[in-house]
């Protein structure tokens, strides 16, 4: 009996100590999924507080971004709409959205690090305002991305797949229609705008097209 009753307890330590393994990993995983925001708020609000002029790196605005500055979003979903009116662009830009939409619900790693990115994109585009395009926006944004995301997945492969899908369905469909510029001066912006877009067509049915 003796024997008995010192094996149930060694189960219940065993099964104790696997609940505490796994309660301590649920709460680690919680935390980094956290951490990776610190950064880019950090970043956001010294965007939003810092002086560019004072550094000497320029105060105003490039004419190619002056437009953003008043109703934001709307103005510029607006003129990124218009500047969409092939239907075989559009279509790609869908279909190519779609497809992300698709990477991000099979792998939600790559949807919980695709949020503090863009948050790194805006922090970053408000810093470098004055300049005429949006690469180091582009290029902050995305290594951010491959790099939470790739150490999440630990692969760099799923993030990668994920940014040469978003972008090279819409590249063919400005073969199309040939001013594919938005999204080398608002990369963050336009990687909104064409959820946004995706969003309108399956509201409505396909008057997008």
């Amino acid at each position: 009996m003796a024997s008995i009753s010192d094996e149930s307890k060694k189960v219940k330590k065993t099964s104790n100590v696997k609940s505490d393994v796994n309660s301590m990993k649920k709460t680690e995983n919680l935390l980094k999924r956290y951490l990776i925001w610190i950064l880019p708020c950090i970043l956001y609000f010294l965007s939003m507080r810092l002086d560019m002029s004072l550094l000497g790196l320029g105060g105003s605005t490039a004419a190619t971004k002056q437009y953003i500055g008043s109703p934001s979003f709307d103005s510029f979903f607006t003129s990124y709409s218009e500047k969409h009116q092939d239907p075989m662009c559009r279509s790609l830009h869908f279909f190519g959205t779609s497809l992300v939409i698709v990477q991000l619900m099979m792998n939600l790693k790559l949807l919980h690090s695709l949020g503090p990115s863009l948050v790194v994109g805006f922090a970053v585009r408000n810093f470098t305002m004055f300049l005429p395009h949006g690469y180091i926006e582009m290029i902050a944004m995305g290594l951010y991305f491959i790099g939470t995301a790739g150490k999440a997945c630990r692969s760099a492969f799923p993030p990668i797949v994920l940014i040469l899908t978003m972008y090279s369905f819409p590249f063919i469909g400005h073969l199309y229609e040939p001013n594919a510029l938005e999204p080398f001066i608002h990369p963050t912006l336009s990687v909104l705008t064409d959820f946004r877009l995706w969003y309108e067509v399956v509201r409505n049915f396909g008057p997008y097209f």
